[in-house]
This record gives structure tokens, sequence and C-alpha cells, in this order.
């Protein structure tokens, strides 16, 4: 069997965790401020450029004293934004290692009331997971994985406003240039277990809703079609 198992019941996996998180609120709310805050001083440095070099105007026509306030500007928010992203990283580690370690609480007061038939069904390994493993996962996706999502979302947002404010066309041409994108890969990239194939020679998910997957020495190949009631 190839791929990975459905998660199962992940809003209530989501909601559990989230209720882990919210004993910490103030201190997610500040890193969430923070973190906006910094990627969008971030993003005002290449408009803060842009605008300095619009001040030469010709060969040896420069503006220093200007151009010089733009470069301490630029600094300002630049080490602002570093700044608070440092703070924000501190603050993560801070939450998830608080969550993770009353997470192991509940585990382990769980554990002791546990009767003797769970651990004669379940494999003391399995069980070890579950304290280590898993809530170390749980640790790496708080302190990192969540701030990267919220800086990814806003950065994109605010560049699709930069680009909209400074020329309505530059967001057009980029949305354009992405759907093609999008649908060069859908149609001529190929997934397989050692990663992405380039293949021209068919497409990978085409207009006909057929999904062809590459033959592999040994292996039954699969393919599905669905149209309406003719599924196969």
């Amino acid at each position: 069997k190839r791929g990975f198992d459905k998660p199962k019941n992940v809003r209530s996996t989501l909601l559990r965790l989230l209720k882990y998180m919210m004993q910490f609120k103030w201190m997610l709310l500040a890193a969430v401020f923070m973190t906006v805050t910094s990627n969008l001083l971030a993003l005002k440095g290449p408009r803060l450029a842009g605008e300095a070099i619009d001040l030469i105007t010709g060969p040896g026509m420069v503006d220093f004293p200007a151009v010089l306030q733009y470069v301490w500007k630029m600094l300002l928010y630049y080490g602002a934004s570093t700044i608070m992203n440092f703070l924000v990283s501190v603050f993560m580690i801070h939450v998830s290692r608080r969550v993770v370690y009353r997470m192991r609480e509940d585990i382990f007061h769980k554990l002791g009331q546990l009767p003797i038939s769970f651990y004669d069904h379940w494999q003391i390994g399995d069980i070890l997971s579950r304290i280590s493993y898993d809530t170390d996962t749980i640790n790496m996706s708080v302190s990192s994985d969540i701030v990267m999502i919220l800086s990814s979302v806003t950065t994109i947002v605010g560049s699709f406003a930069n680009m909209l404010e400074l020329k309505p066309a530059l967001l057009l041409i980029f949305v354009v240039t992405w759907i093609c994108w999008v649908v060069w890969l859908q149609r001529y990239v190929v997934y397989t277990r050692d990663g992405a194939v380039l293949d021209l020679s068919y497409s990978s998910n085409d207009l006909f809703g057929e999904v062809a997957i590459p033959p592999v020495a040994d292996e039954e190949v699969s393919i599905y079609y669905n149209e309406g009631d003719n599924s196969i």
C-alpha cells in the first residue's frame, strides 16, 4: 500500500491541541502580532529601496542626503523585523515546551488509570512512541510550523497588496503565470515514490479525468478513470 493512512478525527485533534495552546493565549497573541508586524516591516524594505533609486535622476545627479535617510529607514525596519522574529522564536519555543510538558503529564496520569489488560494488548514500544516521538512532533510543529505558515500567508498577502498598489497589471501577470504553472504541473509532472518526474508523453491528470502512474519493475500498475457513472 502506497502513501500514508488518512488522518482520523482531525478536527477533534486540532481542537484538543488548541485547548492546550490557549492556556498561553496572551503569549500566542503577542507572537502572532510580532510575526505579522515583522513581515510587514520586511516587505517595506523593497519599497524604500525603490523610492531611494527614484532619487537618482541622472549621471551625477543624486540627492545623497535623501538617499541616506531611506538607507537609515531600511536599516531600522529590517533591524526591527529581525528582533521581532527572534522574540517570536523564543515565545513559540517556550509555548511548545510548556504544551508538550502538559500533554505528557496528562498522558502519564491517564496511563496510571488504565487497567493491566491495556498493557497486555499494546506493546510497550508503541506506548513509548506516543509519549516521546509523537509529542516531540507536536513540539516541532508548534514551535516552527505555525510561525512559518503565518509568515508565509502574511508575505503573500502583503506582496499582493504591494503589487496592487504599485501597478495592478503586475498582479494580473502573476495570477495568469501562476495558473499556467499549476496547469503545466498537473499535466506533465508525475509524482512517484522517487520524487517528481517530468514526462511530456502523457498527462498525470489530464482533462478527461485519467490518472496515469508510470510503471515500475515487478509492480502492478493501476489506472483510475472517473467520469460520472462510468467509473473504473
